[in-house]
């Protein structure tokens, strides 16, 4: 008989059912069965559990048997609480809603990863930085530095050990590590294609002296080869099966990009890309994060020009709202969101290093889209933590090494731009093909 965990509570909630989704499911993958302390009479003896199941006590009654991990509350609720939970250290490793008393497991594991996979901490304060993106730097799993390592799967790692412990028999389907490249297409080129303006660009390389941008642009001009073109390179280093382009498509912002969908070449490219790749995703503008028509009328356009439904997102500067923009996504049919990625730094956001599903707060349910982490963002990299090259790629080994640990699935985020070797990207796309070669190896030696 399989052995299952049976998760003992007083009362089914649907945040409870949700993180036990996300942690026996889709992290562990151990057969589990929720039973209410009203039904199941443990103390008296009555034979309702198998000898190969083992019993996980989440009620806060310390006199029922099992594995005992401390209820907050949390997890019971439907509101949103008004303050950020202390953070503490427990074997270096940091806890949230910790409870006092003899638990097997001194915190409230389930509401900790509940806290960190839903982005609580956006609910209980938004704040913004300038460019109208979730603020990271303000919130305490930022300044605690939480996102160095995934978190969820490092709880869910003390789970399984004191699970384990109590049932050796007890099974779990083990993944591998994997990896995924991201390519997001704000600058299809940098000269190329702009009819009349590339060409009157160049008076403005004269009025600022900027001669060598001047060479380069003229020789792209009257040549076959764009420095932003970096497609083939792309498309040659990356397995297909690994690979997805995000593009955008329409200009409605200064920072937006110059090409839209309604200029040939661009349409021309996209098309024979898609034609490649298995599928690719649309990269919304930066001010549609509010507006459910502005992003069904970019994924039509898209949509019309590879002639395949578009279920995958990446919001331009990664702006979205919480839960606005991801019921947008979910009313217009994508299915797979690319926005957890973190602007100010690097690492594990939400904790997680897998896919898991969207969990919306204000409705209080789970959904059927879902949430694809992304570890490392080039721009990042380079301007917003300052870093060079060579340090970039000892950053990137250190999240590999992470994800290679508990066999997750490693993504990068990076622009076909980064790779032109002008505009300041100069020796970056050796950070690029040093990851790729890395991730290649990893992956081969995980299988």
């Amino acid at each position: 008989m399989e052995t299952k965990v049976i998760i003992l509570i007083n009362k089914g909630s649907r945040r409870f059912v949700y993180v036990c989704e996300v942690l026996f499911r889709h992290i562990l993958k151990i057969p589990y069965q929720f039973v209410e302390k009203s039904s199941l009479d443990i103390l008296g003896g009555k034979k309702t559990l198998s000898d190969e199941d083992i019993l996980l006590n989440y009620t806060g009654d310390a006199d029922l048997k099992g594995l005992y991990i401390p209820n907050s509350g949390l997890l019971n609720e439907t509101i949103i609480r008004k303050e950020f939970p202390e953070i503490e250290f427990e074997n270096g490793i940091p806890v949230f809603f910790r409870q006092k008393g003899k638990f097997d497991i001194s915190f409230d594991l389930f509401a900790a990863c509940f806290y960190l996979v839903t982005e609580y901490e956006f609910a209980i304060q938004p704040q913004y930085d300038q460019f109208g993106r979730y603020n990271e730097k303000v919130y305490p799993s930022f300044q605690h530095d939480l996102h160095a390592k995934p978190l969820v799967h490092v709880y869910a790692e003390i789970l399984w050990q004191n699970l384990n412990s109590l049932k050796p028999s007890l099974q779990r389907k083990t993944a591998s590590f994997d990896y995924r490249i991201t390519i997001d297409v704000d600058h299809p080129w940098a000269f190329k294609h702009k009819g009349i303006k590339g060409v009157l660009g160049s008076f403005k390389d004269v009025f600022q002296f900027d001669f060598k941008n001047l060479a380069i642009r003229w020789k792209s001009l009257f040549s076959e080869q764009d420095p932003y073109d970096t497609f083939e390179e792309i498309l040659t280093w990356v397995p297909i099966e690994k690979l997805k382009f995000f593009f955008l498509i329409n200009r409605e912002h200064k920072l937006d990009g110059r090409y839209t969908y309604r200029n040939k070449h661009y349409r021309k490219l996209i098309k024979g890309i898609s034609k490649r790749c298995k599928e690719i995703g649309i990269h919304p503008s930066y001010s549609t994060f509010l507006s459910k028509q502005a992003i069904s009328m970019e994924k039509a356009e898209l949509e019309e020009i590879i002639g395949k439904r578009i279920l995958s997102v990446r919001q331009h500067y990664l702006k979205y709202r919480n839960p606005k923009t991801r019921l947008f996504y979910t009313e217009l049919g994508i299915r797979q969101d690319y926005n957890a990625a973190m602007s100010s730094g690097i690492g594990f956001r939400n904790g997680m290093g897998i896919p898991f599903p969207w969990f919306n707060l204000l409705a209080n349910e789970m959904t059927t889209l879902f949430i694809h982490p992304q570890m490392v963002m080039d721009v990042t990299l380079k301007d917003y933590m300052g870093l060079s090259a060579e340090e970039s790629i000892q950053k990137i080994i250190n999240l590999i090494e992470e994800c290679k640990k508990y066999n997750l699935t490693f993504s990068l985020l990076w622009h076909n731009s980064s790779l032109s070797e002008i505009h300041g990207w100069e020796g970056w796309k050796l950070v690029l093909q040093e990851s790729i070669i890395m991730l290649n190896e990893s992956a081969n030696n995980a299988t």
